[in-house]
């Protein structure tokens, strides 16, 4: 027999989620937070689909298809499973890690576009620790600190992470208590991955030694403070823009040199992932590429630099920052007088 339903903080969601009048599709991978996100998205009134990518990468990938398919009849939640490439993600040249996430959020944002729908994810508050852990050794900034943020959007599609305050822990209890039926994956036991050894070697003793109400607000702070950060950049970005497409940006170079070093690093960033938001969107030049072109934006006359599926050429009065589909692309050498700068090893 299921517990009562308490007033605790996932019941708030419950209703926030019951509440919301969009269409959900939600990513569901039969983990325990994802079938408790499920779980709590069961019986609106507001259509309610889920979708498993089965990306065929472990022995127990059917299992866990077959489960997030039982479950979902038995809530009345319609699902689609749908099958990833694992051949394609073991060779992809940004990770299986990235390239499966970049896989899934495709297929989530392909199922959700047709309906308007909103895309549900179960990241959580461990999740946000993570990422500040992981990131605090790459020599990364505030918004890169920040992690994902609660409500974002994916080639142009909503996405809501409704748990993201949550603790695992929590998580986890309400899961006990209701009865919650979820299967473990056994890449999250691999120390072949970074993020495995913070979650099962830093994140504990962290989580150990601070208080976590202050520590949640924290992180949650730190999430609100790089998104306004990245409003203000912006709003500075689109100031400075002469021209843009999809794949190109072109700056005024005056207006960029007039601009303070910090705040023109951090225009040419987001100017980055302008054009850097196409198939893989964990494709980043290094922090150096970005300082080089900020000197070479300060000396006279023309010069390009190349990195890592991006190139900006730098004229008298533009810079121009375009995205390469092809990594090899970005290293071939124009054979030019302008001044060349390899690109750093990644």
């Amino acid at each position: 027999m299921q517990a009562d339903r308490g007033t605790g903080p996932l019941e708030a969601i419950r209703a926030r989620l019951a509440r919301d009048p969009r269409p959900f599709v939600l990513g569901v991978s039969g983990g325990a937070d994802s079938m408790v996100l499920l779980h709590l998205c069961a019986g609106r009134s507001s259509p309610t689909s889920a979708v498993h990518v089965h990306h065929g990468l472990r022995a127990a990938a059917d299992d866990d298809a077959a489960l997030v398919s039982e479950t979902c009849a038995r809530l009345g939640v319609p699902v689609r499973v749908v099958a990833g490439s694992g051949d394609a993600l073991r060779n992809s040249p940004f990770g299986i890690e990235s390239a499966a996430r970049t896989a899934r959020y495709n297929i989530l944002a392909e199922h959700a576009r047709p309906f308007g729908a909103c895309i549900l994810t179960a990241h959580h508050a461990n999740d946000r620790l993570e990422t500040v852990l992981m990131r605090l050794g790459q020599g990364t900034g505030v918004s890169g600190l920040a992690g994902p943020d609660a409500e974002t959007r994916w080639d142009g599609v909503p996405v809501w992470r409704p748990l993201l305050d949550l603790w695992k822990s929590e998580i986890l209890t309400w899961a006990a208590e209701h009865e919650v039926a979820w299967s473990h994956d056994e890449m999250n036991d691999d120390p072949g991955y970074e993020r495995v050894r913070i979650r099962n070697e830093v994140v504990p003793a962290v989580m150990d030694r601070l208080p976590l109400e202050p520590l949640r607000r924290s992180l949650r702070q730190v999430a609100d403070d790089a998104r306004l950060l990245r409003w203000l950049v912006e709003r500075e970005r689109r100031a400075l823009t002469l021209w843009s497409s999809e794949e190109r940006i072109v700056l005024d170079r005056a207006r960029l040199r007039g601009l303070p070093e910090g705040l023109c690093r951090a225009v040419l960033h987001q100017s980055l992932l302008h054009v850097l938001n196409r198939d893989d969107r964990r494709a980043r030049p290094a922090s150096r590429w970005v300082a080089e072109v900020v000197q070479l934006i300060q000396r006279p006359g023309p010069s390009v630099a190349l990195g890592r599926r991006v190139r900006c050429e730098i004229s008298r009065d533009g810079v121009t920052i375009g995205y390469t589909p092809d990594p090899r692309m970005a290293l071939v050498d124009p054979k030019t007088s302008r001044v060349e700068i390899k690109p750093e090893p990644e």
